[in-house]
Order: structure tokens, then sequence, then C-alpha cells
């Protein structure tokens, strides 16, 4: 349902100038309080820091759908741990350990709608992989100051929901 409404929200005239919203905070929980039975099944839990009350320039409905696909992403394809949350001001993360290297991929679908989504407002999302999988997403001209993600690391401000 939410990547539908969100092509369907792509493909019309809305003014990606929408104001900013406060609520980046409520919307992240709510989804960790969805996606915890099915993280908790795949034995994954959230370990999640959100940084004051972000608030990103587009519509809730964008947020939200961002992050349910990331989130969703990281449970279906990645391995069992700590699925790390980060959320500040202007950029957020999910680093989650990989999958076992037969997983399958899936389509990628779920990543185009994130990246075009995001790209409507001038954002961008980056993929690094390593010892663990990293999506970062962020405002175009940001590049420069990912080293305030580093301080996120070290926060102990966040919402914490465990595997069950």
């Amino acid at each position: 349902m939410r990547a539908s409404l969100s092509v369907l929200w792509l493909g019309s005239a809305t003014d990606a100038g929408a104001p900013p919203v406060s609520a980046v905070r409520a919307l992240l929980k709510a989804l960790l309080d969805e996606f915890a039975p099915l993280a908790a099944r795949r034995q994954q839990s959230f370990d999640c820091v959100v940084e004051g009350e972000p608030q990103w320039p587009m519509p809730g409905e964008v947020i939200e759908t961002v992050f349910a696909n990331l989130l969703l992403n990281a449970i279906q394809h990645g391995g069992p741990g700590v699925i790390r949350i980060e959320v500040e001001a202007r950029a957020g993360s999910i680093v989650n350990p990989p999958g076992s290297a037969g997983a399958d991929g899936g389509f990628g679908l779920g990543l185009q709608l994130v990246e075009c989504l995001l790209q409507r407002f001038a954002w961008q999302m980056l993929r690094q992989e390593g010892e663990s999988i990293e999506v970062r997403v962020q405002p175009l001209d940001a590049s420069r100051s990912n080293a305030r993600a580093a301080h996120l690391a070290t926060s102990t401000r966040g919402i914490r929901v465990a595997a069950q």
C-alpha cells in the first residue's frame, strides 16, 4: 500500500517544496513497532538513535515510505543481529549485518522507489557494503557533512526495540 501511494504521488504534479515535517521520530517509532515482530522472527533487533526532532523537507508519506523500504530491505536481506538506525536533522542511516552469500537480492524495486522519491527533494541514497551494509539518505549537498554521522554512533538517546 505504501509503495502504491508513493508511486501515485511521484506521478502527480504535487509540489516537492512541501513544508518540513516535524514528526520524523514518531513516523520511525511507528515503523519500528510494526516491523519488530518480523525482525524478531529473523533474529534481528533495532537500535535507533534520533537526534532531536528532525524536520525533513518532504511529506510524512514520503519519509514513511523511505524508511519502510529501507527497514524491510535490512530485515529481509540482512543477517541476524542488530539493525542500527541513526537519524539527525538532515540525514539518516540504516546499518545491518550482511545476509548469507546465497540470499536472494530481490528485484531492487524498493530501493529504486526510495531513490526516485529522494531525488524529487534533491536528496540521495548512498549504499556501502563491507563488514556491514549501510544505507544513508541525505541531501545532495551533504556529502561533506558525513563526519557528523560519527557523533551519532556514540549518542545514547534513542528508541530501542529488542527482539523477543
